[in-house]
C-alpha cells in the first residue's frame, strides 16, 4: 500500500521529494504528509488529458468516434516518440485550451522525476482496465523521457484483453524492478507474456511489513470473529446478501462468538463498514465492533484481535494473515479467486482457504471453514507469523536492490 511504500522510500533516501497522483489530496496528506514532507499531489485529471491529449480541437466525446479514434492514434504514436516536442505543441494550443495546459503539467511532473513507481495495487486485471492502461500510460511516457521504471508490490490477473496484456509484458521487461504480491498466478501470468524476467521477484504485499511489525496476535482463544464483505460490482458479491447473511450468521453461532469488522475501503462507494453490519447477526456484534479508524494500522490493530477473519476483501486478509491470524476469503469472482489464491500460497498450509460463495451448501461450507481456522493451534498461527516475517524482510531487501539499480 501506499503508505508503506513511502515509508521504505524515505528510509533509503531522507531527502526524497514526490510527486504522487491523486484525487483526493487531503487524504493523500493524511496518510503520507504534504509539502512540508516533500510531498505534493498531482492532478489525476492531467494524465487523463495527457493520454487522450489529440491535435483535434474541441472535445474528443463530440467527435465522430472514427475520427477521434483515428486521431487519438495518431498522437499517442507522436506523444511516444517526440513527447517534448508534443508538450510544446500543446502549450501553445494551452492558450484557448484549458485541458492541454493540465496535459502539459502532468508531462513536466514526470520529466521532473528521476524515477517512476507505480506502487502496490491489484489493478492490472480486466475489471480494472481502463486504470491499468491510465498506469501504464503514465510508465510509456516515462520510459520516452528516459526515466526509469518499477513497479512494486503488485497483483497481476485476471487479464485477457490483448492490448493491454502486451503493453503490461513491455512495461514489465523495460522496468528496472518488478515485485509481485504473490507468484502463484502473477508468475503464470507473466510466463504467458514472456515477461518473467530476472528483474522480477516476488515479495509478497507492501502492506505485510507494517503489520507484522504490530507483532503476532493473541487472540487464539478469544471469541471475536473479524468480518469484512466488499460489495462491489467487481467482487462478485452483489446480489448475494441474504444468502451471505445466513451463511454467516451459521458460522456465528456455531463457534459462539462476537463480531468485530474490519473495513479497509472507506469510500463512498464502496464502504466495506455499511456493507459489513449489514450482515452482522443480531446481538452479536462485540463491543466497540463497528468502530475502526480509517488508517492500515488501525485496521491492522483490529484483525490482530480476532481468532479468525471472515474476508470479501483482499487486504483485510493480508492485514489478518500478517498478525499470525487465520483466513477465509469469500470468492464470488475470478478476480478475488486470484488474490485468496495468492494469499494462500503466500502463507502457507491453513493459513488463508478460499471459500467459493456461488455453489451450493454454502452455509455448511463456511461453518467448516472458519470453525478449522478458529479452531488453529499456536504451531500454526506461528508459521503463518512467520511467513509474514519472511515476505516483510523481502520487502525490505526488494526496496535496497530498486536503490542499488537506481543509483548505478
Amino acid at each position: 500500500m501506499l503508505a508503506a511504500a513511502v515509508d521504505r522510500l524515505r528510509r533509503r533516501w531522507p531527502d526524497l521529494r514526490l510527486r504522487i497522483l491523486t484525487t483526493d489530496s487531503g487524504r493523500l496528506s493524511g496518510a503520507v504528509g504534504g509539502p512540508g514532507d516533500g510531498v505534493r499531489p498531482v492532478e489525476i485529471d492531467g494524465r487523463d488529458q495527457w493520454a487522450d491529449c489529440t491535435f483535434v480541437s474541441g472535445s474528443p466525446q463530440a467527435r465522430p468516434y472514427r475520427l477521434r479514434r483515428v486521431a487519438q492514434r495518431a498522437g499517442a504514436d507522436f506523444k511516444a516518440r517526440r513527447p517534448t516536442l508534443f508538450r510544446s505543441l500543446i502549450a501553445l494550443r494551452g492558450i484557448w485550451h484549458p485541458a492541454d495546459r493540465a496535459a502539459g503539467r502532468f508531462h513536466d511532473h514526470v520529466r521532473w522525476a528521476d524515477l517512476v513507481l507505480a506502487t502496490g495495487g491489484g489493478y492490472f486485471t480486466d475489471p480494472f482496465r481502463r486504470h491499468a492502461n491510465r498506469v501504464l500510460d503514465t510508465l510509456e511516457l516515462a520510459r520516452s523521457l528516459g526515466k526509469p521504471t518499477a513497479l512494486l508490490g503488485q497483483g497481476l490477473g485476471p487479464l485477457s484483453h490483448a492490448s493491454t496484456r502486451h503493453r503490461l509484458a513491455e512495461a514489465v521487461r523495460a522496468a528496472v524492478l518488478v515485485t509481485l504480491r504473490e507468484s502463484a498466478a502473477s508468475g503464470p501470468l507473466l510466463e504467458e507474456l514472456n515477461a518473467l524476467g530476472s528483474n522480477v521477484i516476488c515479495t509478497g504485499d507492501d502492506a505485510v511489513g507494517p503489520a507484522a511489525a504490530l507483532g503476532p496476535a493473541d487472540a487464539a482463544c478469544g471469541d471475536v470473529l473479524g468480518l469484512n464483505v466488499r460489495a462491489a460490482k467487481y467482487s462478485g458479491i452483489v446480489g448475494r446478501a441474504d444468502r451471505l447473511r445466513e451463511a454467516i450468521a451459521g458460522a456465528v453461532a456455531a463457534m459462539n462468538a462476537h463480531v468485530r469488522c474490519v473495513p479497509v475501503s472507506f469510500h463512498d462507494k464502496e464502504r466495506d463498514l455499511d456493507r459489513t453490519l449489514e450482515l452482522v447477526p443480531s446481538n452479536r456484534l462485540a463491543a466497540g465492533g463497528d468502530v475502526v479508524e480509517d488508517t492500515p494500522e488501525a485496521v491492522a490493530s483490529v484483525a490482530g484481535q480476532c481468532r479468525a477473519v471472515v474476508t470479501g476483501s483482499y487486504h483485510a486478509g493480508v492485514f489478518a494473515l500478517s498478525r499470525g491470524v487465520p483466513v477465509v476469503g469469500l470468492v464470488a469472482s475470478d478476480y478475488y479467486a486470484w488474490k485468496f489464491g495468492g494469499l494462500a500460497a503466500q502463507f502457507g498450509p491453513g493459513a488463508c482457504t478460499p471459500l467459493e460463495t456461488t455453489g451450493p451448501h454454502l452455509a455448511a461450507r463456511l461453518t467448516a471453514a472458519v470453525t478449522d481456522a478458529w479452531n488453529a493451534g499456536p504451531d500454526r498461527r506461528a508459521a503463518i507469523y512467520a511467513a509474514a516475517c519472511r515476505q516483510a524482510a523481502a520487502c525490505e531487501a526488494a526496496y535496497d536492490q530498486l536503490l542499488a539499480e537506481v543509483s548505478r
